[in-house]
């Protein structure tokens, strides 16, 4: 993948996938790594709140569930 600002015909980068800063060469490769473990973190924090909301939504209609049933007329009465 390559950034727009780096087109292959400009000095002495030309031909290169990777990015300098302060004179150290980030490789195209690390930039992947480095977004798929991004992804990755996203998609472990997305799963984690889901499952908060479920399990919160599980006990609010367990609650309801309980004290429905405790009001209820026995059914031999």
């Amino acid at each position: 993948m390559q950034h727009q600002s780096q087109g292959l015909s400009k000095g002495p980068t030309a031909g290169k996938t990777g990015l300098y800063v302060d004179h150290v060469v980030i490789s195209g490769e690390e930039i992947e790594r480095h977004i798929a473990a991004g992804k990755r973190m996203q998609a472990e924090a997305i799963a984690a709140f889901l499952s908060g909301v479920f399990r919160r939504l599980g006990l609010l209609f367990q609650r309801r569930a309980a004290t429905s049933s405790d009001t209820a007329m026995p059914h031999g009465a």
